[in-house]
């Protein structure tokens, strides 16, 4: 409904079972994240892209009629729970000077991010890792998908968060805590892995998230380190 600011890619495995995505889909629409952000969803398949579309539209639809129906009951504010994290209000588009928008009347006046899907064969139609990897899982596909996507936006998009929809559930807008720094900025979460004896720490690449120019840098790199420890190993 309008130019956002942010852009979400999310990538869904294969085996991501139909009521985990749809639980995703519906906590990220609680989160208020996709009153800033645009959602793009990356497919193995074309084949997994026609069982995972039908709930994208069902979601989508349900949210925005949830929205319509606040602006119906609360046509001057809406109200929010003290106890809700969520608020509508962000939803809402702030009219033009001198221009009086009725919410009770104009869907307008409702504004959020789209939400649409790719399937990796769209993105790599060459499917550029396979000459090196036997089998190339989407978590490392993925990557050389990612450069494509990027670099053909229209729009230009400020911050960039990558995540696994298998792995992650989004409760509030995580991108608050990049939307400060600079364009090149990457922002990574680590872990503790025991390896024997040994302690290290290792990155959590189900989430990873900064400006659009630093994330778009990132996503070059790891093609490049992936082929380079394929051809290693």
């Amino acid at each position: 409904t309008k130019s956002m600011t942010d852009l979400l890619i999310c990538h869904v495995a294969e085996e991501t079972p139909l009521e985990d995505f749809r639980l995703f889909l519906r906590l990220l629409h609680r989160s208020s994240l996709t009153s800033s952000s645009d959602v793009v969803f990356l497919f193995p398949s074309p084949s997994s892209s026609l069982k995972f579309t039908p709930v994208i539209q069902q979601e989508n639809t349900a949210f925005s009629s949830l929205l319509h129906l606040h602006a119906h009951l609360n046509s001057t504010r809406w109200r929010q729970h003290p106890k809700s994290s969520f608020d509508p209000n962000r939803f809402i588009s702030k009219p033009q000077p001198k221009t009086r928008t009725n919410l009770n009347s104009s869907r307008d006046s409702l504004s959020y991010g789209s939400v649409l899907s790719f399937d990796a064969t769209e993105l790599d139609p060459e499917n550029s890792l396979s000459g090196f990897l036997d089998k190339v899982p989407l978590t490392l596909r993925r990557w050389a998908c990612y450069p494509m996507l990027l670099g053909r936006v229209r729009r230009s998009f400020k911050h960039v968060m990558l995540a696994d929809v298998k792995s992650l559930l989004i409760f509030k807008d995580p991108l608050g805590r990049v939307r400060n720094r600079s364009p090149d900025s990457v922002v990574l979460f680590t872990k503790t892995e025991k390896h024997g004896k040994r302690t290290q720490r290792a990155v959590v690449s189900s989430v990873i998230m900064g400006g659009a120019r630093g994330v778009r840098r990132l996503s070059g790199t790891a093609v490049v380190e992936i082929v380079r420890a394929a051809t290693q190993h």
